[in-house]
């Protein structure tokens, strides 16, 4: 049972984790952040968080209750690889806590770069390309058991090495050919200038006024046309 619940709590925080990730790739383009998305990242944030304490009780659960004492489960290289990850992870999650999150709360109606200099971009990257594949991990080891006594824990923790490197590196180039942040302020319509009142009423009388003119300027020519012929 204790085993089916630390798998259930992997389980857990890879989800949390992967759609938290897929979310924020959302704004790579540099789309605005909203107050939803805010509430959103806080959410997944305490979801992800809740299954990383899981997964520390129910693993130090099955250490104290192992037959042949906690030294029997840690003599196996990929446990010892996986507690290596695992604390990778909490402390990544301590910096994501206090750098990355921090960030996104201030930055709502702006880009997610915002006012970010290229070194807290990069180290903020790097943040997520260390929790993606530390979660990962784990969780393919444990579906790995035929791994177990078989392959040393350092070579493990190698090609995990490589796989956080090469994460991050992507995680960089895709930024820097993708991320174009974009204006929080809509440009402002163009308004014309409605006519006033006085003008519409002119406007509508135009023709009337057309016509006394005319009926005017032919009320003063007869009288001269007369007196001409005379």
């Amino acid at each position: 049972m204790v085993i089916i619940s630390h798998l259930l709590a992997v389980i857990f925080g890879v989800g949390g984790a992967l759609i938290l990730d897929i979310y924020l790739l959302r704004h790579i383009r540099g789309r605005v952040i909203r107050g939803q998305d805010v509430e959103f990242v806080n959410f997944m944030s305490a979801l992800v968080k809740t299954g990383l304490i899981a997964i520390w009780a129910t693993g130090i659960i099955i250490l104290s209750i192992a037959p042949d004492g906690p030294a029997s489960v840690l003599s196996n290289p990929k446990v010892q690889a996986k507690l290596v990850i695992v604390v990778v992870l909490t402390l990544n999650s301590l910096f994501i806590e206090t750098v990355a999150l921090p960030l996104i709360r201030n930055n709502v109606k702006h880009p997610l770069f915002h006012n970010v200099s290229s070194f807290q971009q990069t180290a903020i990257l790097s943040f997520g390309a260390i929790s993606t594949v530390s979660w990962m991990t784990p969780f393919v080891l444990g579906l790995t058991p035929e791994l177990n006594t078989v392959v040393p824990a350092h070579v493990i923790l190698g090609v995990y090495a490589t796989l956080v490197g090469a994460t991050a590196l992507a995680t960089q180039f895709l930024v820097s050919f993708m991320y174009r942040p974009r204006s929080s302020q809509r440009p402002a319509r163009r308004q014309t200038a409605r006519p006033s009142k006085r003008q519409e009423l002119l406007k509508g009388d135009a023709p009337v006024h057309a016509a006394m003119h005319e009926a005017i300027e032919k009320a003063y020519a007869r009288p001269g046309r007369k007196a001409a012929r005379k």
